[in-house]
């Protein structure tokens, strides 16, 4: 069948709801399936897990043990492999805009939080600790005690009071300290991580929020999509409170800060799905089902600890383009810790920018040299526990081993020459980068599918996705619906499917909704 003629097909399948769900619940399936429930193992030593660590899931979890000494002792120089990775020339474009990088950050960021060595401090589950913080004492230190809602600080811009993080920090005696209410922030506690954003934000220490995690300070996107995720926290108070002053019932701040809660994560797991998901797929495939519910029959429907090599395959440095549109004076900096530029123009007009440019290609040899020293540390991780990259297809029933003819003809010499002629000797984190994109199963149905990464990295990226998704407690019959969510709830998540959605609805401080409706905001690059 045409690619053309099938993609007209698919959008007369998926017009109708009952189809779309149940194209959905395939499509899923053929991801989530397959594979082995991780668990088994973890990166604390190579025996079987102990029950402790199942309790309290303080490591990353593997399918198989670590690799043998020798195995790891005989592979090349790692400042060679490294090498592999560095952006030669300027950054090709890809068919998606840099928002996706910069939202696979937000995503990754609060769910990875590795301790620097292989353990992690991250709850192996999406609850937005990106805005509410790791622990219940964050949360208490970031939320305002009235209303609901969460402590925010006011920017003016177009000439108009917008809504932003509160400010971490204040200067007493010449010197900028942490504000005595966030001094109990868990990510700051007995580091000398404030000491570190003072001299990231040299000159604009005022810039810097307090926000749930210490990732959220250290680049342009990371920050904006944190606002508006406090923003839309925020909307959401206001909506509840409302409601159930309107109905009569209980308006405690504990109980609306809660429903706001349950609502704002619930929802963004839904942008995950229908938006982000599905721009690595190049198709609306995949939806949030509130009818059926079929992944609760799923046996890989239950709380699950992260596997490492998730944390190892989404170190997708070369996303990221050489320069932010609009602000190339700044050169690559302009998109680290830069606060001071989204409360000065606003997160309508960031969106927009990063909306408005591509991101560019995954693979090798395309990394910024800025970013180099990250896949340096990913490269370190992998040979610590992980191994190779063929073993790793096998356990996770990916598709057969694969010889070089697989990787990108521009590498193919290097790594054979680097991995003795031996396919199977290439590292995890090198192969699933090296890997040429392919069409998958919908190429097969005869419609376009222009896939963005490798099918190892594509099959890895839905499968853990929608494991932790799916298994998350708000996915629950029990939670989604309109008497625990609430009527204003309910109705939001339905009018909410993408990041733009978040955005037009979260911009009236920064312009009036005629502007906003007018925001050309996705993860589709428009060129």
């Amino acid at each position: 069948m045409p690619n053309g003629l099938g993609n007209f097909v698919f959008k007369l399948l998926t017009a109708s709801p009952r189809v779309h769900r149940f194209i959905n619940k395939l499509a899923v399936s053929r991801y989530a399936d397959g594979g082995p429930l991780p668990g088994l193992y973890t990166t604390r030593n190579r025996g079987k897990t102990p029950l402790w660590e199942i309790l309290h899931k303080e490591y990353f979890a593997l399918e198989v043990p670590t690799p043998e000494a020798n195995e790891i002792e005989d592979l090349p120089e790692i400042e060679k492999v490294k090498a592999l990775f560095k952006r030669q020339g300027t950054a090709p474009e890809s068919r998606v805009s840099a928002l996706l990088p910069f939202f696979a950050q937000h995503l990754t960021d609060a769910i990875f939080q590795s301790d620097g060595k292989l353990g992690t401090n991250a709850p192996h589950e999406i609850i937005l600790n990106q805005i509410y913080g790791n622990t219940p004492q964050d949360e208490a230190l970031l939320r305002l005690k009235k209303d609901g809602k969460l402590r925010t600080q006011t920017r003016t811009v177009n000439g108009r009071d917008a809504e932003f993080p509160d400010a971490l920090c204040e200067k007493k005696g010449g010197k900028w300290t942490i504000k005595d209410r966030y001094a109990g922030l868990s990510y700051l506690k007995g580091t000398d991580k404030f000491e570190a954003l003072l001299k990231k934000y040299s000159g604009h220490e005022a810039d810097i929020c307090a926000t749930g995690l210490f990732q959220g300070n250290l680049t342009l996107g990371n920050f904006a999509i944190t606002a508006l995720l406090v923003r839309e926290h925020n909307r959401l108070c206001d909506g509840i409170l409302e409601e159930r002053k309107r109905k009569g019932q209980s308006t405690g701040d504990d109980e609306i800060f809660r429903i706001a809660q349950q609502n704002n994560t619930t929802a963004y797991l839904k942008v995950v799905i229908e938006d982000y998901i599905n721009a690595f797929a190049g198709q609306k495939i995949f939806i949030l089902d509130t009818k059926s519910f079929f992944h609760e029959g799923k046996r890989w429907c239950r709380e699950t600890p992260l596997p490492y090599h998730f944390n190892i395959l989404y170190r997708i440095h070369s996303m990221i383009p050489d320069k932010l549109n609009g602000y190339e004076d700044r050169d690559f900096s302009a998109m680290l810790a830069n606060n001071h530029l989204v409360m000065q123009t606003g997160i309508g007009e960031i969106f927009q920018v990063a909306s408005g440019q591509g991101a560019s290609r995954v693979g090798l040899g395309n990394t910024h040299s800025d970013l180099l020293p990250a896949e340096l540390a990913g490269l370190k991780k992998n040979r610590a526990v992980l191994g190779f990259f063929n073993s790793h297809k096998e356990v996770q029933k990916s598709g057969s081993s694969v010889g070089f003819d697989a990787f990108d003809p521009k590498f193919r010499a290097e790594l054979s020459e680097l991995y003795k002629g031996n396919p199977d000797r290439v590292e995890f984190a090198v192969g699933i980068l090296a890997e040429l994109p392919k069409s998958g199963w919908l190429e097969k149905l005869g419609i376009k599918d222009e896939p963005i990464v490798g099918p190892t990295l594509m099959n890895a990226i839905a499968k853990h996705a929608f494991r932790h998704i799916l298994s998350n407690r708000f996915m629950t019959r029990e939670y989604l619906n309109p008497e625990v969510m609430s009527e204003f709830g309910w109705k939001s998540l339905h009018e909410t499917s993408t990041v733009a959605d978040l955005v037009k609805r979260n911009v009236s401080g920064e312009m009036d909704q005629a502007q906003a409706d007018k925001l050309k905001i996705g993860f589709a690059n428009p060129i």
